[in-house]
């Protein structure tokens, strides 16, 4: 997950229907991260 620049995940939760989501930041623009609006942003991945 994520891309070449460095990306954190702060937080992790499992919600009732078994998915989990992941919050944090990202500096990448490439790999799965398909833009970046500024120096971070906002990273939230959703696992099924």
């Amino acid at each position: 997950m994520g891309g070449t620049n460095i990306d954190f995940a702060y937080g992790v939760a499992e919600l009732k229907n078994k998915t989990v989501i992941a919050v944090g930041e990202t500096s990448s623009n490439d790999g799965d991260i398909l833009v970046n609006k500024g120096f971070t942003d906002l990273l939230m991945i959703k696992f099924k």
